[in-house]
């Protein structure tokens, strides 16, 4: 069975929780993703993605220069170890009803599982 350490982003992109939703929103821009770590203290904290600004803060109509990620983030961050299969995985999404998952290996966040990753992984199986 694949492991989800084969479909990862190991790029560990992140923001401090103070950072307002406009500064986050540009920097997942400028760096094409759709999902970012949320630091507070030098720890990661959340995950906060795109589907989280639309939800919490245009749908809300907040400001978003004035909304800090921290309002946005998902809280507490849902993660699965690096061996973990994709079908495990797949079902913690569901269950947890989040886009992004942390993945982490000897308790360390090592990179982020997306939706999107399971594609790659579907397209594979059919191989």
């Amino acid at each position: 069975m694949d492991k989800v350490r084969n479909y990862m982003s190991e790029s560990l992109l992140s923001v401090e929780s103070s950072v307002s939703v406009l500064e986050a929103v540009i920097y997942m821009q400028d760096n094409n993703i759709h999902a970012l770590l949320v630091k507070e203290a030098g720890e990661y904290i959340g995950i906060v993605s795109e589907v989280d600004f639309s939800w919490e803060v245009i749908s809300s109509k907040v400001d978003p220069k004035n909304t800090k990620v921290s309002e946005a983030m998902n809280f507490p961050m849902v993660s699965v170890d690096i061996e973990t299969d994709m079908n495990s995985a797949a079902e913690i999404m569901l269950e947890k009803n989040v886009r992004h998952l942390a993945v982490t290996e000897m308790g360390k966040i090592a990179g982020i599982l997306s939706i999107k990753d399971f594609t790659r992984y579907f397209i594979a199986q059919s191989k």
